[in-house]
């Protein structure tokens, strides 16, 4: 697997972009590392519109909320909460990353619960909680889809996902897939037999 080494800024060895370039894996029909995602992603004159643009434009409209029955005010404290946490945000960091790398994870940590807990919605109000996103790097090894094909969860996203070594509940947690897997399709970028990044048919 190549290495991208990120010199620092005015050596005369160059920079992050010209690193990039000179990839070996940067051959049409190779498969992208996951170095050579985050380096389209961050350097690349195109890799942040490839991966953004879509996101941005499905999310160019506010959010338009009804809740039948419901007083105005209702909405109006959805909203609020909406805003606090930064859901939308969160959304369009997770669909992101699924796109840079092929797979990216969202979910909900509340300081002072496990995260193989449940959150209890009449408990949440109490909690200081937050929306954190993960890119395959910070969920390695546990979204890697099942590749027997007489089992049960063959071909299925896994329901948990663990950071850092810890598990995290079915409940707390989103992962979103870019593109759908193929059998016995390796992807390097994402550790697993999962999605692909957009970066591998450029």
């Amino acid at each position: 697997m190549a290495t991208l080494t990120v010199y620092g800024a005015g050596t005369p060895l160059g920079n992050a972009l010209q690193d990039f370039m000179g990839l070996p894996e940067i051959v049409p029909g190779d498969l992208p590392s996951y170095e050579a995602c985050k380096a389209v992603y961050a350097f690349h004159p195109l890799g942040g519109k490839m991966a953004e643009a879509p996101i941005a434009m499905a999310q160019s409209q506010p959010r338009k909320i009804s809740v039948a029955g419901a007083p105005a005010t209702a909405v109006k404290a959805f909203d609020a909460e909406w805003s606090a946490v930064n859901a939308g945000e969160a959304i369009r960091q997770t669909k992101v990353l699924s796109r840079v790398y092929g797979i990216a994870s969202c979910g909900i940590v509340a300081e002072g619960v496990p995260p193989d807990r449940p959150l209890r919605p009449t408990d949440m109000r109490d909690l200081k909680i937050a929306v954190n996103v993960w890119d395959p790097l910070n969920t390695a090894g546990s979204l890697v889809f099942n590749q027997n094909p007489l089992a049960v969860d063959f071909m299925k996203q896994a329901r948990t996902i663990s950071i850092s070594g810890l598990k995290f509940h079915p409940s707390r947690t989103v992962t979103v897939v870019n593109e759908r897997p193929v059998y016995i399709l390796y992807t390097p970028e994402a550790f697993g037999f999962v999605g692909r990044s957009v970066y591998q048919r450029s």
